[in-house]
């Protein structure tokens, strides 16, 4: 039963149409769904489909702003100043990474790029630290970028790893490798200092103990 200023409407269980002093609603399945607050800043529309699953979908209310035209593009806008954007892929759904091949994030403690698989940007605006990957991601990237306000790491891999940690001190440099294992790795901090090329030679220095170790061609040396 309808109470009063309602309206409805429905014709063959495909198309319906609703009117009350609080909604708007119009569907025609499966072409497009139209619903609408009266009052209020409250509205959604989706065009050959059925809500989120729909090729078009327009989604407006209090807390956010959806707009997605599968699989070409998504976009996603809180606000509390989150905007999420992903393009040749699924659309962002809530906090889940989006599975598409274009994803850009921002909200008010860090900023994300995404072009899978070529490259990846992060930065926490909270920590100042940032990150980036080209052609992989993270550790199983060829390239990354790391750096904070007191650290910094490079990697091309498997040609050479940089890395400086200005709270202790130490810098270490790997080439032809990978950490730990490389032919080549220096290591030094204000109290030792060790590098090797194998297997030509290896070099250690202690300051603390005040020794000095070196070895060539697998023949040994020790010095206090």
């Amino acid at each position: 039963d309808l109470a009063r200023d309602e309206t409805q409407f429905d014709a063959l269980f495909l198309y319906r149409h609703l009117t009350t002093p609080a909604q708007t609603a119009d569907r025609l399945l499966p072409f497009w769904d139209y619903a609408g607050a009266t009052n209020k800043a409250d509205w959604r529309f989706s065009l050959l489909g059925l809500e989120s699953m729909a090729l078009y979908r327009h989604d407006s209310n209090d807390a956010y702003m959806m707009d997605h035209l599968f699989p070409f593009y998504g976009y996603r806008s809180g606000h509390d100043g989150e905007t999420r954007f992903s393009a040749l892929g699924l659309p962002p759904f809530g906090p889940l990474t989006a599975w598409s091949l274009y994803e850009h994030d921002r909200s008010s403690t860090e900023v994300s790029d995404r072009f899978f698989p070529l490259y990846r940007y992060r930065k926490d605006t909270t920590q100042q630290a940032s990150a980036f990957d080209m052609l992989g991601m993270g550790s199983a990237s060829l390239i990354h970028h790391e750096a904070t306000p007191t650290s910094v790491a490079n990697r091309v891999f498997p040609l050479y790893r940089f890395a400086h940690d200005e709270e202790t001190g130490q810098t270490t440099i790997n080439l032809l490798g990978v950490e730990p294992v490389s032919l080549f790795r220096s290591q030094s901090s204000p109290t030792q200092s060790t590098h090797h090329a194998f297997p030509l030679y290896s070099y250690r220095a202690d300051d603390t103990s005040g020794t000095t170790s070196f070895s060539a061609l697998w023949m040994f040396w020790r010095t206090t």
